[in-house]
């Protein structure tokens, strides 16, 4: 899937931001489009989702509290790392480091997928994008939600960009349940506009 989120202008009726995706693969996403609307309250999503079996545009209210993305395995707030509302997590800064991060990717895109990720040598999910040293604030969340499906979540915030570039989630257990991995491609304009999509994996 391609997908890219920009910033909404302040408005009355407070849109944090809109964000667009397109499927283009696998062939039972494709056509599959999406118009989303955050809220700078904590209130669920709203937009306009094409369903091209339907040959329809429909609107809907997204239920994000731990539902899952278009039948993957990110749940609608682990999109950009975490896409939910900041009421809903009690949050604590635990640290402050420097690690390799692909913050600015340089993803290619396409359909094959050799060149996008190194599948021939284990673990066989290998990413083939830049990676850099990168400043980032270790952030801390847990759930006031009783039934979210994760006890925590543990994410690196880039302290330049205030991206996520990776994210660990735990399960109800507290074992580690999820790895996601993601990054952008730089800007075509760093003074107007924000950075391109560019890979993200769970």
């Amino acid at each position: 899937a391609q997908a890219f989120q920009v910033s909404a202008p302040q408005s009355a009726d407070r849109t944090r931001a809109v964000s667009i995706t397109l499927a283009l693969e696998p062939y039972d996403k494709q056509g599959f489009g999406a118009l989303y609307f955050s809220s700078l309250d904590p209130v669920d999503l709203t937009g306009h989702v094409y369903v091209p079996a339907m040959r329809r545009v429909l609107r809907q209210t997204f239920g994000t509290r731990g539902d899952s993305w278009n039948a993957t395995d990110y749940l609608f707030e682990d999109v950009g790392g975490y896409l939910g509302a900041a009421e809903w997590m009690n949050w604590k800064i635990v640290g402050q480091k420097t690690m390799l991060l692909p913050t600015v990717a340089n993803a290619k895109y396409g359909k094959d997928v050799k060149a996008v990720f190194d599948v021939d040598n284990a673990p066989h999910w290998n990413p083939k994008v830049d990676w850099q040293p990168r400043p980032v604030y270790l952030l801390e969340a847990k759930p006031k939600i009783p039934d979210y499906p994760y006890s925590r979540m543990l994410m690196m915030v880039d302290a330049e960009t205030f991206t996520i570039p990776y994210k660990e989630a735990y399960d109800k257990k507290g074992e580690l349940w999820k790895i996601i991995l993601g990054g952008g491609n730089p800007s075509t304009d760093p003074k107007t506009k924000p950075m391109m999509p560019g890979f993200g994996m769970a």
